[in-house]
Parts: structure tokens; C-alpha cells; sequence
């Protein structure tokens, strides 16, 4: 029950911004007020956009997907709109990207919905401050105290490398009509995806997704093999690597309309937080990563583990996790232990030869026992993955 590309705001969210650059002075009023307007405030961020060149430690964007039964398109969705218990508001997508200090790279790191996690005590953005709770699913967060408590909650997961600075939350309309706006995004299909739930039925091959076909997609779990969430991640990764693909490689940024249009469109589709309502904060991350090559956006799920007394629910596995923060804090390369093979819901079938050469940390060591920023570190098979250059495909059966 999980779709959301915040990916696709992960990505268009920098995409079009990049290339409004250029053009930023004439539209930024509209956008101002249109962002402004709608902006939640973000508890422990600061009041006025910070300066993403002047970031220490780079700058980290919480992209959350949430199921809401909008009224448009609640028809869309059968019985998990229909009945009103089933509309509670869940934060069922949690993406963390973090954008590196120089030499630039990103990391999307995707907290699984069925995370079992302690939250901290937080402040909600009306300044209320809510009790810690224990054992409680990461996507009951949002309804529970709002974007800041999950921020604060993935601040703690990670060990505090992870400062969350930026947020923008999308629901399913948003989705359809930021995928219709990017002209489709085309995906690999390896094997069938047959969800009765979703209504998605995709034969193996190429297929061009966008609007409410796009959201089945991304949504789709009982299509997959295992029919977990943990396959779903893998999944809504492909579709988050081709569009990276598409939006780097067709020269989107260079065709002025359709920057204007996706720009135009992220903005209405989009709920940021305060320090994010700022269209010149949004340009300076896209020109952030413009000219990143493929290998260096890297997109890993958070290490889980079956929990003992649920299948259907995941525990952290926090020694791995330490290991994959500590790269990040280091901004070292990051390799991913899939060899080709499955993976949740893709398999890869990519050109592997430009990975960095690799060198395994204890979660422990400092930088200077690692070799340096140059080497790259061996992720824990737990923390599965890929590039946009390893040509991920969905892989079905469910």
C-alpha cells in the first residue's frame, strides 16, 4: 500500500529545478507563494534556507509518500477508499537523499513501511512535544506527530549522520500527475507483474509508465516475487532509476517547455517543509547534482531483518546500517554486494566494471584506517541496491 515516488520528487524535485535555473527570476514569485502557502514547518531546521554550498556535511531531503483518499481520484482505489477505517493518512514512502559535500555524490536511502522502530520524543510543527514511542511501524509516524517526528525518528536510525534539513511530502494525485508531466518514465520488466490488488498487469519487456499506471507500478507488492515490502522497495528503486536515467541522459534540463512544465508541476504536487519553500533553495540542489555522472547516485534500502514475532514486519539491523552511515559521514563510494543478481523486487543486469575499488570497514574505524575518501566501501549484503547505470529491471511473479 505503498507508492509514492517521492522518488520521482527525489529526482524531479532536482531535475526540473536544475534547469530552472536559468529562469528562475521570472516565475519565482508565483512559485514563491504557491510553495509558501502550503509549507509545514520543520521542527530543529533552521528559519531561513541555509545555503546548500555552505552545508557541512551536504544536505539531506526526507521524501515522503503518503497514502491519502483524495476526493478526485478516491474512485480509483476500490476498498482502501471506501472504507473510512481504512483512510487513515500513513507515510507509507520515507526517502532520505543525502547530497554530498564535494566530490558531489548522492545516496537514497529508503526506510522500509513495515520498519519497526522507536521513535524519540519529538515536536510535532506546532511546537507540541509528543512521548517517545516504542515499537511502533515508521509509516503510523506521520498521523502520529507529523513529518517532524519522522525525521527526528530516521535522525536517531542513523546514528545522527543523517541531519535532516529539507522535506516535501506528495500523495497518490501527486504522483499521477508528476509522472504524466515527465512524459512517462520507461521501465524493465524481467518477469510477469500480475496484481489483482493494484489492478497492474505488465507481460516481460519495456514499458513507458506514467499517471495512475505509474502509481500501480510503484504501489504494486502482491505483482512481485515474495510479495513483500522489501520486494516493493526494489521496485519503485527501478522506476526511481530509469527516470534518473531519462532525466540525465535525453538532455531534459536543455528543453526549456518541459522544465517549465515539470517545474510548474512539482510545485502544485509537492507539500514542503518551510526551509524548502524557496524556489532558488530547490534550484541550488538541482545544480547540485546536474552534472553527476550515473554511478555516482547510488540507491540502497535500510538494512531490515524479518522480526522474530511477525513475518509481515521488519527490525533494524543496526551494525550494518552503522556500516553504510559511516561511508556517508566519510563521503566515500558506495558498493553494492548485488552481483547481478535479485534483489526485493529488480534484478540487475548492468555493466558492473566502474565500481571503485573496495575495502571493507569495521563500523568502528576512522577515516584515516579506510584509505581515505577515494576508496570505496563494501556495503553489507543487507544494504541492497543499485545505480542508475546497472540497467535494474522489476522482476515479477507474485
Amino acid at each position: 500500500m505503498a507508492p509514492k515516488i517521492f522518488r520521482t520528487v527525489a529526482v524531479v524535485l532536482a531535475t526540473v529545478l536544475v534547469a530552472a535555473g536559468g529562469v528562475a527570476a521570472t516565475i519565482a514569485s508565483s512559485w514563491v507563494n504557491t510553495l509558501v502557502t502550503g509549507s509545514v514547518e520543520l521542527a530543529g531546521s533552521p528559519a531561513q534556507a541555509p545555503n546548500i554550498a555552505e552545508l557541512q556535511g551536504g544536505a539531506n531531503i526526507l521524501l515522503m509518500g503518503v497514502d491519502a483518499c483524495e476526493d478526485d481520484i478516491k474512485d480509483l482505489f476500490g476498498d482502501r477508499c471506501k472504507n473510512p477505517e481504512n483512510e487513515a493518512t500513513l507515510n507509507d514512502v520515507n526517502i532520505v537523499v543525502h547530497v554530498s559535500d564535494e566530490p558531489r555524490r548522492v545516496v537514497a536511502i529508503t526506510f522500509p513501511r513495515d520498519l519497526i522502530v522507536n521513535s524519540p520524543e519529538c515536536t510535532t510543527p506546532r511546537g507540541d512535544v509528543l512521548p517517545a514511542q516504542d515499537g511502533i511501524m515508521i509509516n503510523a509516524l506521520y498521523e502520529y506527530g507529523g513529518i517532524s517526528c519522522v525525521a527526528q525518528t530516521i535522525e536517531v536510525l542513523s546514528g545522527g549522520v543523517l541531519d535532516i534539513q529539507f522535506g516535501a511530502m506528495i500523495t497518490w494525485k501527486g504522483v499521477i500527475d508528476l509522472t504524466t508531466a515527465v512524459g512517462g518514465v520507461e521501465v524493465c520488466v524481467a518477469e510477469r507483474i500480475r496484481d489483482s490488488y493494484t489492478g497492474l498487469d505488465l507481460a516481460p519487456g519495456m514499458h513507458t509508465l506514467e499517471g495512475f499506471q505509474a502509481l500501480q507500478f510503484l504501489r504494486t507488492r502482491y505483482g512481485l516475487e515474495g510479495e513483500s515490502d522489501v520486494a516493493r522497495v526494489g521496485n519503485q528503486q527501478v522506476y526511481l532509476s530509469a527516470l534518473v536515467r531519462k532525466i540525465m541522459n535525453e538532455q531534459v534540463l536543455s528543453d526549456l517547455p518541459m522544465v517549465l512544465r515539470l517545474a510548474q508541476t512539482t510545485i502544485d504536487a509537492i507539500t514542503p517543509t518551510t526551509a524548502l519553500a524557496n524556489p532558488a533553495t530547490l534550484v541550488q540542489l538541482a545544480l547540485a547534482v546536474k552534472d553527476m555522472p550515473l554511478e555516482e547516485f547510488t540507491f540502497v534500502k535500510y538494512p531490515v531483518a524479518d522480526a522474530p514475532w511477525d513475518k509481515d514486519r521488519l527490525v533494524p539491523l543496526e551494525d550494518d546500517a552503522a556500516i553504510l552511515f559511516q561511508a556517508i559521514a566519510e563521503n566515500r563510494p558506495l558498493v553494492v554486494q548485488n552481483d547481478g543478481g535479485e534483489y526485493g523486487g529488480a534484478v540487475i543486469d548492468g555493466d558492473e566494471g566502474s565500481s571503485p575499488d573496495p575495502v571493507v570497514p569495521e563500523p568502528s574505524s576512522s577515516p584515516a584506517d579506510n584509505g581515505g575518501s577515494g576508496d570505496g566501501v563494501v556495503l553489507p549484503p543487507t544494504v541492497t541496491g543499485f545505480t542508475p547505470a546497472d540497467n535494474a529491471c522489476s522482476r515479477g511473479g507474485g
